[in-house]
């Protein structure tokens, strides 16, 4: 027995005989006896299945709770039964840094919890080119977490190390999340030189990962970190919830990947935090690493939730955005930036080589698929701001910066960057009395007007004036089309195509399998598609390009939630971590 679990047992133990029972017992100081469920790996026969080769133990609790702690490395393929209350004991990892790679898939419904307690911080990390699969569902989400009772945001910030997945370009890391919830991380934790600390890391090239129905909840730091040091980062991200980080919503470097449909509400707070000030979040998006990298970022909500306004300092920067590292490119179009205590966005300082940020090459371009360095539909409220000048801003601009072109930004409805400010206010469906939609979480975040600009209409400004598919008109095909503006040419609008391959059906399909029912007959050019959450396959008769029919993009409204209606709204209802009203993550009457 080690040291670090006598401990655990004897704290325990004493816990239990000062209060003459253990009817229940606290989580992190409670663990009573452990034995190995099998040895390394567990057994069949044990009260712990076998997780391939790491260590698995069943621990029996004094309040009767059982539960089986992992660790070590992985290195062959494995499978993390949803029926178990699983625990960390230490770190795993799946891989190693010897190059030896492993798969590890994650049943729908499955928990793994990160101990408190621990003598180091615990955490999970993938490295390259092994995979992990964590596919939940509506009613059966993957939820890491630490072991304490409740996802408090107050007593919940940092209590685990969370999930750290790296990739290289010299060998692919396969990535896809959904339906998955990782809270109460974002402790610091250093692994291979590399410093994290957030809820979910996303570290290296990742030109394959997908993400899509994915939280991070409570976080002592970051809530996603999207990071790569030399190449770009190029993950594909959709349907994202950030809730109570304690830094950033989304932090990213070096990112030149996908981002759609992203609902950032920090908790009403100082940062960085102080005595009796609460916990608050910094920046909804920070933005940086190489001037040139530019990810595409649609479709997004970012709420601070403040109650007030001040000019910020060197360290109270609360922005909707964040532009730092010498950045000099962005591609963010249809967002709503609410209520964030120091302004809408800053233009940092320059970093460490010297660089200052300078966007002031932005523009808006024709057709719209040729955008490279753009904002537009954004849109900027603090509904506590006043006229006289007295307290926060629209905009800083730190020493050397480079602002955003005069004509993408002001106040008023116009192109760009948009700032409201005395009592304007941005309304969302939640916080009408009257209407019908305020029953399920994600339509209550539907933005229905700003400035009494209603949204869904010609009236508030849209990034191609909402037309999704570029071809000059605004209909229904706009709502939900792919690939955004028609475009095969750009991997961030709407797909990557693999190399074409031509097939003859009538010679080559007795060894080729076409997804397609029926099969189709003569020759065809055909390929795949990579989309946000699968790789869709397509085929069309040679000579043509082909067709392509998958979800994708809406430029018709601005924000992450399309509609106001329950029925239409439900992207983050049922799987997700909302905890109370109290605690600031729905919108108040």
């Amino acid at each position: 027995m080690s040291l670090s679990r006598f401990y655990k047992l004897t704290c325990g133990a004493l816990l239990c005989l000062s209060l003459g029972a253990c009817s229940s017992c606290d989580k992190a100081s409670c663990d009573g006896s452990k034995n190995n469920g099998g040895g390394t790996g567990g057994g069949d026969d044990g009260p712990c299945p076998a997780l391939g080769d790491l260590t698995v133990e069943f621990v029996q609790a004094f309040g009767g709770d059982t539960f089986c702690e992992i660790s070590g490395s992985l290195s062959t393929n494995a499978t993390l039964k949803a029926d178990i209350d699983w625990r960390l004991d230490g770190t795993v990892s799946v891989g190693d840094e010897a190059g030896i790679s492993a798969s590890l898939v994650i049943e729908p419904g499955a928990t793994l919890k990160g101990n408190i307690a621990g003598t180091v911080t615990e955490y999970v990390y993938i490295y390259p080119g092994s995979s992990l699969r964590a596919v939940g569902t509506v009613d059966a989400p993957i939820i890491f977490s630490s072991n304490d009772d409740g996802y408090s945001l107050e007593s919940g910030l940092g209590e685990w190390g969370g999930l750290i997945i790296e990739d290289s370009v010299a060998v692919q890391t396969n990535v896809q999340l959904e339906y998955f919830v990782v809270a109460e991380a974002g402790a610091p934790v250093t692994v291979a030189g590399n410093d994290y600390a957030a809820n979910i890391s996303l570290y290296g090239d990742h030109d394959t990962s997908k993400l899509r129905y994915v939280q991070s909840h409570v976080s002592g730091s970051d809530g996603i970190s999207i990071t790569a040091a030399d190449n770009a980062n190029l993950a594909r991200l959709e349907w994202l919830l950030v809730t109570g980080a304690n830094r950033d919503g989304v932090h990213y470097t070096n990112f030149s990947g996908l981002i759609k449909d992203l609902l950032v509400i920090h908790s009403p707070g100082l940062f960085p935090p102080g005595i009796d000030q609460g916990v608050g979040g910094r920046a909804g998006i920070r933005a940086g690493g190489n001037p040139t990298k530019a990810p595409l970022i649609v479709n997004a909500t970012l709420v601070g939730r403040d109650n007030s306004q001040a000019l910020p300092g060197n360290f109270s920067r609360e922005f909707g955005l964040l532009f730092e590292d010498g950045l000099t490119s962005v591609r963010i179009a249809n967002m709503a930036i609410a209520n964030f205590r120091n302004g809408c966005y800053e233009i940092g300082e320059n970093n460490e080589f010297g660089e200052n940020v300078d966007l002031s090459s932005m523009a808006l371009l024709s057709p719209a698929a040729n955008d490279s360095n753009f904002v537009d539909g954004v849109h900027c409220v603090n509904e506590t701001e006043v006229i006289d000048g007295s307290g926060g801003s629209f905009k800083t601009v730190r020493f050397g910066g480079g602002d955003i072109p005069p004509e993408l930004q002001g106040l008023g409805d116009g192109e760009g960057i948009s700032f409201y400010s005395g009592f304007n206010r941005i309304g969302f469906a939640g916080e009408s009395v009257s209407a019908d939609n305020g029953n399920t979480f994600t339509s209550s975040w539907f933005v229905d007007s700003i400035a009494g600009l209603a949204n869904q209409t010609i009236d508030l400004r849209r990034y191609n004036g909402g037309d999704t598919n570029d071809n000059g008109v605004v209909d229904i095909i706009d709502d939900n089309f792919s690939p955004l503006f028609d475009s095969n040419l750009d991997p961030l609008f709407g797909g990557v195509f693999k190399p074409a391959v031509f097939i003859d059906f009538d010679l080559d399909s007795p060894n080729y399998l076409s997804p397609l029912d029926p099969q189709p007959t003569g020759s065809f050019v055909c390929g795949f598609v990579q989309g946000v959450s699968s790789v869709e396959f397509y085929c069309g008769p040679a000579g043509s390009s082909g067709a392509v029919t998958y979800e994708g993009f809406s430029l018709t409204v601005v924000g992450a939630v399309r509609s106001p209606l329950d029925s239409e709204a439900t992207q983050f209802d049922g799987w997700t971590i909302q905890t109370d009203e109290n605690e600031g993550f729905r919108p108040l009457l």
